[in-house]
């Protein structure tokens, strides 16, 4: 049982590391097609029918399609229904001179073009922010987020407080400074 749980244990990280090396492929030039709002290549080409959500890297056409996410909602025909931004959820326009159109044309060639049979398939909820809860596809997108630099991690207290770790340093320096105590809590005041 214990090398059943080593060899998961190391499944797992084979498939992190994985979707960090997709998520850190970045656009080698400026003529690749990407969005025009937060200048990502990831993009998701939706079909109807049973809603398939195809993630595509307009930097690296040849890989295909990365991840699929289904919807279990059934919509109309078997055909693209529309196409978005991974990162910022933004639809690009398929008309053309419209905005987003060089990406939304590239996405469609991509997603089409592409042989789907090693392809993983998930259903999950492709909008979920909660990395624990996660699937695949959006996991990749933090990867390649995080990689352009358009999100940073933050500790609980940094989001909380919306101060960083090194503000806070400078805050105690600057205490230390004039004479305050270090640390202290208003509330162990009382006591």
């Amino acid at each position: 049982m214990w090398q059943r749980h080593l060899a998961e244990q190391e499944a797992e990280r084979e498939r992190r590391a994985q979707e960090k090396v997709l998520g850190e492929r970045l656009p080698a030039t400026k003529r690749v097609p990407v969005c025009p709002h937060c200048r990502s290549s990831f993009l998701q080409v939706t079909y109807t029918g049973p809603v398939v959500n195809a993630l595509v890297n307009t930097a690296d056409p040849g890989s295909g399609v990365q991840d699929v996410v289904v919807d279990t909602d059934v919509g109309q025909l078997d055909k693209v229904a529309w196409v978005r931004c991974a990162s910022c959820w933004e639809p690009l326009a398929d008309g053309p001179r419209q905005h987003g159109s060089p990406a939304h044309r590239a996405a469609v060639d991509i997603a089409d073009n592409a042989s789907w049979a090693g392809v993983p398939w998930e259903a999950t909820d492709p909008l979920v922010v909660k990395e624990q809860e996660m699937g695949r596809s959006s996991r990749i997108v933090l990867q390649h987020d995080l990689a352009r630099g358009k999100v940073q991690r933050v500790s609980r207290w940094e989001y909380i407080t919306c101060i960083t770790d090194a503000e806070r340093q400078q805050l105690r320096e600057q205490r230390l400074a004039r004479g305050e105590p270090y640390d202290y809590d208003l509330w162990d005041d009382d006591a």
